[in-house]
């Protein structure tokens, strides 16, 4: 075996961009929550944001996501066929995400009541009132939400997703302007703010998609085979899409029942992980997916497991220390990001060892982020839909055992089992279905990473030494954490961790 050193530099060149456009927006979406903490602190209105806020991400993160996952490798055997095909297919895509945003207004609007319930049943009489009152207005973000999925899957096949993902920072820049103008006598307009940031999200990227070569087709054929092929597959990758909404939504129905503002500490700490997980897992198998899906339906076996292999080797080496980074100094970096205004030492607390115990879900969120991938790159929806839904009961059972012995912080800790446990669901399913899928190796490279990982506890003094304001004990402790990294990707180098790449 030898170390292909060309292949590991092309990983930085081919995710480069896109992570850069995700560190970007998602540093945005940051900033967003940073403001709701600063203005509102842990209170009913910052609960009431966030958990009415939540409906169109559930659905864009649901449905939309589940389209546009399957119209990627779709999308590349309609260009095999013809261009009318792809025109064709193309209707037929937004025509259903139209349709299925459209029943949702509809049905929520009718129903809120009952809507809300499922995703806060705990709250107070005045928060329910004050959630039901935005999400009524915030649902109707869900059809420019849905519709702008469709744009993002084209521009992902045709290699600008970045592009896409830039020109999100419009609904947060939309969003954050509204929190700071707004005062809380006029709460309600925020709600105004979020639908009209959607639409103009929308309406640029199907402008952008247009000039990069998308197109209608004039007359739908319904008999379209491709179309029938999403439909088919469509429901069990919403299954599966679905479930890291679903969880979350689980922990912020048991976490309504403890204290005020559990909701809201629970979110902001779940945010940094979701960050970390967008920036590194997401990243790496959007970037991945389109060639994944190629390797799969070109049946070339050798090239995908030699992808697959590429792609878990980031995941593995960048996540573990950074793990260790936020179990360290989840407390620094709560006061840092969120320590101002409203946002007390009581509420640094709580969220700090929210953050504590969520950690781990760094690993298995990165890890289930691309193997969702990996499975549906063969067009294999039903595994990832029949995991997930285990994955469900899993974190029900935890979150049951450890709330009332931890409270916020059970819950928190059950995500992170959850996570881990699904991973490992995923690698061992994949190696039942490709012998040729070297899990022994797999593992053993793996117990490298967690010894090398060891040199990171020298960082353990600097919790305790380290006395100045929040900002700069993090920037020292980024700085050693860096230089500690370098010495442990020597490490693997020298010990031929699966980073870089093996072939025979």
């Amino acid at each position: 075996m030898r170390i292909n050193f060309d292949k590991f530099k092309s990983i930085f060149k081919s995710v480069g961009l896109v992570m850069v456009a995700t560190i970007f927006v998602r540093s945005l979406g940051f900033l967003r929550e940073m403001v709701v903490a600063s203005k509102y602190g842990t209170s009913i209105y910052s609960d009431a944001f966030i958990s009415a806020f939540s409906f169109p991400d559930l659905l864009a993160n649901g449905f939309g996501a589940a389209i546009s996952t399957l119209y990627v490798p779709l999308y590349i055997k309609t260009m095999k066929d013809s261009e009318k095909e792809s025109k064709n297919f193309n209707n037929l895509t937004s025509l259903i995400l139209l349709s299925v945003s459209i029943i949702i207004v509809t049905v929520f609007s009718i129903f809120p009541d009952f809507f809300v319930n499922l995703l806060v049943s705990g709250f107070d009489n005045e928060t329910m009132e004050i959630t039901i009152s935005l999400s009524r207005v915030m649902i109707f973000s869900s059809i420019p939400v849905l519709i702008s999925q469709h744009y993002k899957a084209y521009c992902q096949v045709k290699k600008k997703y970045y592009v896409a993902l830039f020109f999100e920072c419009i609904i947060n820049l939309f969003i954050i302007a509204g929190l700071i103008l707004i005062s809380i006598d006029v709460f309600q307009i925020l709600a105004y703010i979020v639908v009209v940031a959607n639409l103009l999200y929308a309406l640029i990227m199907f402008i952008y998609s247009f000039k990069n070569g998308f197109r209608y087709n004039g007359n739908t054929n319904f008999k379209n085979t491709y179309f029938k092929e999403l439909l088919l597959g469509v429901a069990p990758v919403l299954i599966a899409n679905l479930i890291l909404e679903i969880n979350q939504i689980i922990d912020k129905n048991f976490a309504s029942s403890l204290e005020i503002g559990t909701v809201s500490a629970l979110n902001y700490s779940s945010k940094i992980i979701n960050l970390i997980i967008a920036i590194l897992g997401t990243t790496i198998a959007v970037v991945y997916f389109p060639s994944l899906s190629k390797s799969a339906l070109d049946e070339d076996k050798t090239n995908f497991i030699n992808q697959v292999y590429h792609i878990n080797s980031f995941i593995f080496i960048f996540s573990i220390p950074i793990v260790i980074f936020v179990i360290l100094f989840s407390n620094d970096i709560i006061s840092c990001l969120f320590g101002r205004g409203e946002f007390n030492e009581d509420s640094t607390f709580i969220t700090a060892n929210c953050l504590l115990f969520y950690s781990l879900t760094i690993i298995g969120g990165n890890l289930k982020a691309i193997w969702i991938r990996i499975f549906n790159a063969e067009l294999n929806t039903l595994v990832p839909a029949i995991i997930s839904v285990v994955s469900v009961f899993i974190n029900v059972g935890l979150n049951f055992l450890l709330i009332n012995l931890m409270k916020e912080r059970g819950l928190a800790l059950a995500t992170s089992v959850t996570s881990l446990l699904t991973a490992l669901i995923y690698i061992v399913v994949f190696k039942l279905k490709h012998l040729n899928f070297k899990i022994i190796e797999y593992s053993i490279d793996i117990l490298k990473i967690l010894l090398f990982s060891s040199i990171f506890l020298l960082m353990v003094p600097f919790t305790f030494i380290l006395n100045f304001n929040c900002w700069l004990n993090l920037i020292i402790e980024a700085f050693v954490f860096i230089i500690l990294f370098l010495i442990y990707l020597f490490c693997c180098k020298k010990l031929k961790c699966f980073l870089f790449i093996k072939e025979t």
